[in-house]
């Protein structure tokens, strides 16, 4: 290299100047400060996302903001006591689930091959009922289903005087265990105005809520069918036992066997009673007086008393075929009859009085309430007329019942079923013995 040509000059990069505490900045060329996010109108500084909402706690649980489409994979964890919580970090943890991509999280962890999501209404089982759960089987299971025709059956038979095969007694009286309380009417008419959003099973709680008078109704339908068949059996009742009276009151051949079998007995308890013999004996000791055995263990007192009839007075083997109402009465009680009666007449005042109450309630009242109140009344009526008859009839058994006792030598407190069963042994035993020996 020349001498002549000069080296090109060392470029030099300038060494920075220290601040020094006591240089003042130049504030111009500097961005001002950002303004306090109460301030600003997006609730905090451009560019950054608003702040999460804190989450909504219930006691040792969350409300959560947002909630996925499908179902995810379990994140297992064991969640902190509720007595730990205020002294935490926990206490004031957000909901950060608006800043996520949830697709993505959803596309990730999904269980299943994620679908479409739609908006559906709720099934009958998804909708939350209002009524206990085992008081809504058992009203299904009543009903067969709570189906469409299910409140058409019941208001039918609510208005019917007789029983209906569509909704027979023993459901009638099944749903009086089940019909809406006090408290249930209050719970119910708050949804009077919601009903399409209620259960198949409320909404049907909610019909029986509005029938006016529900109770009542239900106690006076079960009275009105099965009176009819209550007043039958009664009444046939009395009959048998005015017929078993007049039997045995008017029954000849019953008192000669009777007078035999007082002769025998007192010839054969003559050396055991100083040769003395009692006047009579009563009916319920017959079993012991026909049962004495002979030496022979065929021999019976009835057996001899058979054969000495045959020879005698074979006329008066024919007496058992006089008494076969007896027979029928040998378990009935006129007393409990004439108790069965008085319930037969409390039974006919408390239609009186539910008819008046329905009467009294105007409120809803339709054609099919008018025809059922004139039914109701007219069953009234008949009635009235039939339980003055039979009352006549059960004073007429009372009398001749009297009588019995006064003609037999009984006691007057024996009871009719007591006398009557006697009665009835002796002509079954009578007549078995006859059928044998033959």
């Amino acid at each position: 290299m020349s001498a002549s040509t000069a080296a090109p000059p060392k470029l030099t990069t300038p060494k920075p100047v220290k601040e020094t505490p006591d240089k003042k900045h130049d504030m111009r060329d500097m961005p001002p400060p950002p303004l306090p996010p109460s301030m600003h109108p997006h609730g905090g500084p451009p560019g950054l996302p608003p702040p999460a909402p804190p989450m909504m706690k219930c006691g040792n649980m969350i409300k959560l903001n947002r909630t996925p489409n499908i179902k995810l994979k379990q994140v297992h964890w064991v969640k902190i006591n509720a007595n730990q919580l205020s002294a935490s970090m926990w206490k004031d943890a957000r909901d950060l689930t608006d800043r996520l991509d949830l697709a993505e999280l959803e596309e990730q962890f999904s269980l299943q091959e994620k679908k479409p999501f739609i908006i559906k209404q709720k099934s009958q089982e998804e909708r939350q009922m209002l009524m206990d759960t085992k008081r809504a089987q058992n009203l299904g299971i009543l009903f067969s289903g709570i189906k469409l025709d299910s409140l058409v059956k019941l208001t039918e038979a609510l208005n019917s005087t007789v029983e209906l095969e569509s909704f027979p007694a023993d459901k009638m009286a099944t749903l009086k265990r089940y019909q809406p309380t006090t408290e249930d009417i209050e719970m119910y008419r708050m949804y009077a105005d919601k009903r399409d959003s209620l259960h198949d099973v409320d909404r049907f709680m909610l019909a029986l809520c509005e029938i006016p008078r529900l109770g009542s109704r239900l106690d006076l339908v079960g009275i009105l069918w099965d009176f009819p068949d209550h007043y039958l059996s009664l009444e046939e009742e009395v009959n048998d036992l005015l017929c078993a009276c007049d039997e045995v009151l008017t029954n000849a051949h019953l008192t000669k066997i009777l007078e035999y079998l007082l002769s025998i007995g007192n010839y054969m308890n003559a050396n055991w009673n100083s040769k003395h013999g009692v006047p009579g004996f009563q009916l319920t000791s017959i079993e012991k007086v026909l049962n004495v055995k002979g030496r022979d263990p065929q021999t019976t007192l009835c057996s001899y008393l058979v054969g000495q009839l045959r020879k005698i007075d074979p006329v008066l083997l024919e007496w058992p075929e006089g008494v076969t109402h007896v027979n029928k009465c040998a378990g009935y009680s006129v007393k409990a009859v004439g108790a069965e009666i008085d319930v037969l007449k409390n039974d006919l005042q408390k239609i009186k009085k539910t008819l008046k109450a329905l009467r009294d309630h105007k409120v809803g009242v339709d054609k099919m309430d008018k025809k059922f109140q004139t039914d109701v009344q007219n069953f009234i009526v008949e009635y009235d007329r039939k339980l003055d008859q039979l009352d006549a009839k059960y004073s007429k058994v009372t009398d001749k019942y009297k009588q019995m006792l006064v003609r037999f030598g009984e006691p007057v407190n024996k009871p009719t079923e007591s006398l009557f069963a006697s009665v009835s042994l002796f002509a079954d035993i009578f007549q078995q013995v006859c059928d044998k020996t033959k």
